[in-house]
């Protein structure tokens, strides 16, 4: 999979990807009803999430795969 070049709006539930040394979350994944998960690339607006974690929300924003693994530039989020 290639970087898109038009932004894509994906479905799932907030989760945490990964944690401190105090167990604060730092990091965000998206997984979708179809067992998918997107990384959501860490930046400004993934502090902003934080607080929606294990809501459905829709996200908007770049895909790219690196690795196999499925990552999101994050332009919005919202609940859904």
């Amino acid at each position: 999979m290639k970087r898109t070049r038009e932004p894509v709006t994906i479905r799932g539930i907030l989760v945490p990807a990964d944690w401190d040394v105090d167990g604060n979350a730092v990091k965000a994944a998206l997984f979708t009803a179809k067992e998918d998960e997107y990384l959501l690339e860490e930046g400004e607006k993934i502090k902003e999430l934080f607080g929606l974690m294990q809501q459905e929300v829709e996200v908007r924003g770049l895909l790219r795969e690196e690795a196999g693994q499925k990552i999101i530039t994050l332009e919005s989020c919202r609940r859904a």
